[in-house]
Order: C-alpha cells, then structure tokens, then sequence
C-alpha cells in the first residue's frame, strides 16, 4: 500500500515538473495530481528535493534497464545492439526534453549530498554497462582500452545530447546514430593494431564500494533523525501510566535493534506495530517505517 502512493506520487511529481517545472510545482498540487492529501506526500517525502531525486531515480533506473534487455538481446547482431542502444537513448531524452530542460534552467534546484551521491552511483552503473556493452561487441581484444572506449561513447552521446536540448536543435535520429556507431567502431577496430596508451583505468574511477559506504552513512543519519523525531513526540503524549510505561519498552527496543550490528526486520517490523494504537506518533511511525523499508501493519 505505501509502495503504490509512493508510485502515484513519483508519477504526479513527473507530470508537473515536466508540464509546469520544479519550481513553479508546489506539494500541495502534486497531492492533488496523486489524489492523495498533502500530509500523506510528506509522509513519503520531506522535502521537494527529496522527490525530485525520486523522480530522477526511477528515470534513470527505466534506462538502464532498457539498455540491458537491448544488451541481452541475442536477435540483435552487435553492431544492431548498439546503434538500438544509442537510438532508444536519444529518442528517451527527446521525450524528456522539457523536464530535462527546466531542471538545467531552474534555479531553485541545489545539489545535495543525496543528488551528488545519486549522481555517482549512476555514473558508475553507466560506465560499467557501457563498458560491458562494448565488450559485448568488440570481445576482450579492446578490453586494455574498454574505459576510454566507453568514455568515448558516452561523450559523444552526450554531447550531441546537450547539443538538442540546450540549444533546442531537432537532431535527425537515423544519421546521428549511424555516425556515433561508425565513429566507435572505427575506434574500437583499430585499438588492437595501434595499441594506443589507454588515459583512465578502471581503478581511477569511484568505486562502487566507496559510495555505498557513503549510502549507508547517510541512510543512518537519516533514521536516526527519524528515530529522534518518533522519540520527542512519544514524550508530548498524554497517556496513562501504563501506555507510557508499555511506549518507553517499545522505544527503547526499537533504539536497541537500530543500533545492533544485523538489524532484525522481522523485529522492526513487529515494534513498529506495536506503536500504531498511538494514534498521535501515526506520521512519526510512518516516517521510521520508510527509512528502514519496511512494509507496516
């Protein structure tokens, strides 16, 4: 259930930014948009930033797995592979080119630690699939050079990319791409013979291990204020002895499981439950439910 408003929320938020721009979209319209209430999108999301991020997430995520399903396509021959690629890729932005287009222009948007982490995630995701790609393609010959041919790649996509939307130019699809696939498979077919010094390596890139650990670092910060928020509300209650004496138990499970090294998600779950007869700590419950991905009773 908290799943599908989530959804409904990410697609309302999509709409508007697309048709109005983030910042002339308020909250309260993408609520209405959603058919849900406000307080119920803040629930899912603190801030418009925050649900930008999510609109972006679920954009990107589309994308990627697209160019995976062309990249598993064995009725493809390797060269059809990757010109259907880098089509689906242009004509995907062309549809997003409005949305695209007010985020570059907007200056309400700022860059946050969770967009710059966001934004390296992905890069990573990226260059790794592109690199398989090509590899896909090209076989391990080219595999001392697969970074920079995957750079090279990805530049000239992008640039012809920033080259539509920036300047609002309407690129003719069938050239573009029959020329960003004759210029990579030039490169890669003499790669072997010429044997080129390569400029990145893999091991200069950001790991994906290193920004999980930055994920991981910014998802407790942001279940422990979750936590703090559940725990400064429980105190403005007014209940009996028993009630408090019961909440104080549960909070102080919850803080307990919260700090162990292997959380129980079973456990969560079941004190998260515990605590849905106060009727005042609904939002604050909600909030701590979604910080750790639990689906609440």
């Amino acid at each position: 259930m908290m799943l599908d408003k989530r959804l409904k929320i990410v697609t309302a938020a999509e709409t508007l930014f697309d048709k109005k721009g983030f910042k002339s979209t308020s909250m309260q319209e993408i609520a209405i948009e959603a058919g849900i209430s406000k307080g119920a999108v803040y629930l899912h999301f603190k801030s418009k930033d925050e649900l930008l991020l999510a609109v972006c997430e679920s954009h990107t995520n589309y994308i990627s797995s697209k160019v995976k399903e062309i990249l598993n396509d064995n009725s493809l021959a390797p060269l059809e592979k990757l010109a259907t690629q880098i089509r689906f890729q242009f004509e995907e932005i062309q549809d997003y080119q409005n949305f695209y287009q007010s985020l570059f222009n907007d200056e309400a948007i700022k860059l946050n630690q969770e967009f710059i982490i966001y934004y390296q995630e992905y890069r990573v995701e990226w260059q790794q699939l592109q690199e398989a790609f090509l590899l896909s393609i090209y076989g391990e010959s080219v595999k001392p050079w697969i970074v920079d041919l995957a750079v090279c790649l990805d530049g000239l996509v992008t640039s012809y990319l920033s080259l539509a939307m920036l300047e609002q130019i309407k690129l003719d699809i069938d050239p573009l791409v029959s020329w960003v696939v004759r210029s990579i498979d030039k490169i890669a077919s003499n790669l072997e013979s010429e044997k080129p010094s390569s400029v990145v390596s893999a091991d200069m890139l950001s790991g994906r291990e290193e920004i999980n650990a930055k994920k991981a670092e910014l998802k407790s910060k942001h279940i422990e204020q979750a936590l703090t928020r559940l725990i400064e509300k429980s105190a403005g209650l007014k209940i009996n002895l028993d009630a408090r004496n019961t909440l104080e138990v549960t909070l102080a499970h919850l803080k307990t499981q919260l700090e162990a090294q292997k959380q129980d998600k079973v456990m969560l779950r079941a004190l998260l439950a515990g605590l849905r007869t106060y009727r005042g700590l609904s939002k604050e419950r909600q909030l701590l439910a979604q910080r750790l991905d639990i689906e609440l009773v």
